[in-house]
């Protein structure tokens, strides 16, 4: 930014730059949390295939008895 608009803007260069970190600091840390919220999904989508292909073998094991 200019300093002849930072002049009659009312904009310092410290608070612009400030301004720029805080909004980094944020995206950064919502990107965080997002690829968090990637994992633990991705981990309960995992827990549930497990748990689906365990329930059908069992289902087809009790059903292939013959008594």
């Amino acid at each position: 930014m200019s300093r002849i608009i930072e002049k009659y803007c009312g904009f310092h260069r410290n608070e612009t730059l400030s301004k720029r970190h805080n909004s980094f600091c944020l995206n950064k840390n919502l990107v965080a949390l997002n690829a968090t919220r990637i994992t633990i999904d991705a981990f309960w989508l995992w827990v549930s295939i497990c748990f689906w292909g365990f329930k059908k073998a069992l289902f087809l094991s009790r059903s292939n008895k013959s008594y």
